[in-house]
């Protein structure tokens, strides 16, 4: 966000230094991008959910529900449920 909002490059030790509303302040001047973000990984990592033979081994996800919130300070969260099916034995 750094880069994008003030054409600036912050290295990984300068971003740890950030205080809690420095980081507010980022994802307030951007929420665009950080929605998108944040989609683009959510994205991803359901897609490790739901993959035959992923995360949850042989037991298929076989549907799911998830919502997603934003905080008060507008950073975006997600919460889900999966119904898996038991293999036969």
């Amino acid at each position: 966000l750094v880069k994008i909002l003030e054409d600036k490059d912050v290295t990984k030790e300068e971003v740890i230094n950030y205080t809690t509303l420095e980081k507010c302040n980022l994802i307030r001047m951007d929420p665009i991008t950080c929605s998108r973000y944040f989609d683009q990984r959510i994205r991803h990592l359901f897609k490790h959910f739901k993959a035959n033979g992923g995360i949850f081994n042989e037991h298929k996800v076989i549907n799911f529900y998830w919502r997603i919130e934003f905080q008060q300070r507008g950073s975006p969260h997600v919460h889900g449920i999966y119904w898996l099916k038991m293999p036969q034995h």
